[in-house]
């Protein structure tokens, strides 16, 4: 393999034949006649190359200013695009929209309208103000607060008439406000409209709009003007200037240069190049419009500076000449010495082309060269011959066709035809052919056309390589991984089958000394049935997270994830763990939380599942009198951070290197402490099955700190509060059965209290969806809640089973999912689900449609 790289690295490129120049030198009197042709030739050639030299330099100094303005002007337009993307964005959130729905004035001025235009202001930097005016054009409200302007009318703004005779989001011109402390700045007006009538948008409600502090964009051009000596202009669409060197964004008045040369013809969509007389400088200056908003940037450059390259290089053209004119008196004198050597160079080069020879002649692979006419052999080296069996005065003056089958030869002069036919290395496919003793072998061949100097191909060199001993080792290696491959599987269905059958006779085992703990027994009995119980647990808890590492290896792991409150899950492991840090006298704390970091987008049970195993370790590692404290801080961007640290002794490098190694207990099961070896294993893994990950720091004595990193989600928006005292309690109605299929056990402890406040009402639960039939034919519930993501199955899969029966078919099954897009719910009322409940739950809602069905159902 190695030698089929460097062959075919030294066959890439042009190989040239360059003609050898035989024969003795020109008598001494022609030296007078070289020397007149050689310097005439030189003057030429530096006059044709100072020519050339200052047109490379004029096309370069064009390229290099109108690439800086195109790129300059698709940066500036990016960042632009970028800001009115993001205030359309703000302007279609639902909040907004929903506060602005009536359309009433008085109702701008609210806190989820303060909240918007708060959290627009702090996601762009550069923004200076975020406000809401009317459709009127009349300021609702402002951030920063400004109440000297609320109520201004500012319809005149270019702002507001963009947008309202664009009827989109509109990049303003230029201009300078008091509620910015007088800077310049430009404004991006989204239109906030209320629903959309009969496919058509909706009214326009008002409209949001963000200040955009031109400082950023100044910047951006000193910048430029300090790294590449290119003055910057950014006019916006009436040729106002936006930004320019050396220019302050609380300039006192905004200048326009409309009528400078370049600016209305950007202004009108064209680019170009043209030479401007400033106050007897001539400037080279290209400019360029800006798409979508009608801005334009210009590049300028003084034309001396821009083409010093080309004077310089017309001195040191003449310096050069002058020198080379000495070096060719010199040369001269030593032409006649050169002729004297000419016979002994000769004979150095039939020396290295004997060498050459022995070279090829010794290259294991077969090396041969036809003419690009006839493809007729003209050279064959030694490894040629043993590969085709074949003496080379049997192989030279002779094609293909001559020494192989028709279509053997017509296939072999076809790709000799198709490298002849381009300058790279074409490389065949391997080929397998028949030797002298009857052998089969592979071949792969690499080909390239031997060019003469005017490009045309004369010759076709090609390289044969014996590829039979790779080809067998790949597949024995594909044979290897197969292999492999099969044993892993058939490893994860052992232990997946086997934690299945485990469990069986297990949970007998857990059941019958939870009876017997029941019955009076003595001091010592009590003592062994605890001992049972214990050890039961261990296995049952080493079984289930066995199972779940198959699960992962196999990827069969089911995940429900979505928009969870961490603080919930905290909430849950301390009170989970606070019985085993009591037996330790060991303190659990739990530092104030973030409420900008406090949703995750991950499944509920894992995430417990972690925190849980955490949790456990480090109160069971930890000494007594210890302290575990949990925190959740938010990590890189788009993650959160969960902490656990602990007080106990502490890990080496050594030790934080196997810590997830699957059943190394790092010592400890010599120490007493009751483990598996295999949870924090199984934690990363879950980890990073829902797009996180698990780190440790630890310092020896001091304790140790676990980290887990999840994405983060969209806030989980809370619903409104609902008395349920307020909805009808004693609806005849609200009397039947509920079936909920639901694995998030918040959820469910949710619902039992809500249907518990309404009397005749039965629960029936399940967290996995594979049961929900035999539940739906046994207990013919009057309204069955169905979790989209379920961890056995998906939600749609049981309702599509649910749909199918004919004993549930009649059944209305309400979808509960936290991705209530209207695709997603249109699919799932067409795949036959009544309605739908989003997550977190409408109490209203639910009960309202709990009382429809249920009134349908019993009349």
């Amino acid at each position: 393999m190695a030698r089929t790289r460097r062959v075919g690295g030294a066959l890439r490129g042009r190989i040239q034949l360059v003609p050898s120049k035989s024969g003795r030198g020109r008598p001494l009197r022609l030296v007078a006649f070289f020397a007149l042709l050689a310097f005439t030739a030189l003057a030429l050639l530096g006059t044709f190359s100072v020519r050339l030299g200052e047109q490379a330099v004029r096309r370069q100094v064009e390229a290099r200013l109108g690439e800086g303005s195109t790129a300059a002007a698709a940066l500036v337009g990016g960042q632009m695009r970028d800001l009115a993307v993001l205030v359309e964005s703000y302007a279609a959130r639902p909040s907004l929209v929903a506060a602005l729905a009536d359309g009433n004035a008085d109702h701008f001025a609210s806190s989820t309208v303060s909240t918007v235009l708060s959290g627009l202001r702090g996601s762009l930097q550069g923004i200076a103000a975020a406000f809401l005016a009317d459709a009127s054009g009349r300021l609702a409200d402002i951030q920063p607060e400004t109440p000297s302007i609320i109520g201004q009318d500012f319809s005149f703004r270019d702002w507001y008439r963009g947008a309202t005779a664009s009827g989109q989001t509109y990049v303003s011109e230029a201009y300078q406000t008091a509620a910015t402390g007088n800077a310049r700045v430009v404004a991006a007006a989204a239109l906030v409209r209320g629903p959309s009538v009969a496919g058509q948008p909706g009214p326009v409600r008002g409209f949001l709009v963000a200040a955009f502090d031109l400082s950023t964009v100044q910047g951006f051009v000193d910048r430029f003007a300090a790294a590449d000596a290119v003055r910057l202009t950014v006019t916006d669409q009436r040729g106002t200037v936006v930004a320019a060197p050396g220019a302050s964004s609380n300039a006192t008045a905004l200048v326009s240069e409309r009528a400078r040369p370049g600016v209305a013809e950007a202004l009108a969509g064209r680019s170009g190049m043209l030479v401007v007389n400033d106050n007897g400088q001539r400037t080279l200056s290209a400019y360029t419009p800006i798409p979508d908003i009608g801005w334009t940037v210009r590049a300028e450059v003084p034309s001396r500076a821009a083409y010093a390259s080309a004077i310089h290089l017309r001195s040191t053209v003449v310096v050069i000449a002058s020198a080379l004119a000495v070096v060719l008196l010199g040369g001269l004198g030593l032409l006649w010495v050169t002729l004297r050597r000419h016979e002994r160079a000769e004979a150095q080069r039939a020396e290295s082309e004997a060498f050459l020879d022995s070279i090829i002649e010794n290259i294991p692979d077969m090396v041969f060269i036809k003419d690009a006419e006839n493809l007729r052999f003209v050279r064959v080296n030694r490894a040629g011959e043993d590969m085709l069996g074949k003496a080379r005065q049997e192989l030279i003056g002779r094609s293909d066709f001559d020494l192989y089958p028709g279509q053997r030869a017509a296939l072999s002069a076809t790709k000799d035809r198709e490298a002849l036919a381009t300058q790279h290395v074409l490389e065949t496919t391997d080929e397998s052919m028949e030797t002298s003793d009857g052998e089969r072998r592979i071949v792969h061949t690499k080909k390239i056309s031997v060019r003469d100097t005017a490009g045309e191909p004369r010759y076709l060199l090609g390289i044969s390589e014996d590829v039979t001993d790779r080809h067998a080792a790949d597949r024995a290696l594909a044979s290897a991984k197969d292999e492999a491959e099969q044993a892993n599987r058939a490893k994860s269905e052992f232990l997946s089958r086997m934690s299945h059958e485990l469990r069986t006779p297990l949970n007998a085992i857990l059941g019958f000394a939870q009876l017997l703990e029941l019955d009076e027994l003595t001091e010592d009995q009590m003592d062994s049935v605890e001992q049972i119980l214990r050890g039961g647990r261990h296995l049952l808890a080493l079984i289930n997270e066995v199972l779940d590492i198959s699960r992962i290896e196999t990827g069969s792991l089911a995940l429900s994830t979505e928009a969870v409150d961490v603080a919930d899950i905290l909430a849950e492991t301390v009170a989970l763990s606070r019985p085993l840090a009591g037996e330790r006298e060991i303190t659990i704390e739990v530092q104030p939380l973030e409420s900008s970091v406090r949703t995750a987008q991950a499944d509920h049970q894992r995430v417990k599942q972690i925190l849980l195993n955490l949790a456990s370790n480090a109160v069971k590692y930890n000494r007594v009198g210890g302290r575990v404290s949990f925190a959740c801080k938010p990590a890189a961007p788009g993650r959160l951070r969960i902490e656990v640290t602990d007080t106990g002794p502490g890990l080496d490098a050594d030790q934080v290197k196997r810590l997830f190694t699957p059943f190394d207990r790092l010592g400890a099961e010599m120490s007493g402490v009751e483990g598996t070896g295999i949870g924090l294993a199984l934690s990363r893994r879950l980890a990073e099955a829902m797009g996180g990950r698990i780190d440790v720091s630890s310092t020896p004595g001091q304790g140790s700190t676990f980290c887990v990193d999840l994405p983060v989600a969209e806030p989980i928006e809370q619903p409104e509060e609902v008395s349920l005292s307020e909805l009808d309690p004693s609806s005849t109605a609200s009397v039947g059965g509920v079936l909920y299929i639901e694995d998030n056990p918040a959820n469910l402890r949710l619902m039992e209290r809500v249907l518990a406040q309404r009397g005749g009402l039965s629960l029936v639960t399940s967290t996995v969806g594979a049961p929900a039939m035999a539940l739906a034919r046994r207990h013919r519930p009057d309204v069955i809640l169905l979790d989209l993501h379920l961890p056995d199955i998906d939600g749609d899969a049981v309702l599509g089973q649910l749909v199918a029966d004919p004993t549930t078919t009649d059944i209305p099954v309400v979808m509960v999912t936290a991705d209530a897009t209207p695709a997603q719910i249109q699919r799932l009322l067409d795949a036959g689900a009544s309605d739908y409940l989003t997550k977190p739950l409408d109490i209203a809602r639910f009960l309202r449609l709990l009382d429809q069905f249920l009134g349908a159902r019993r009349p």
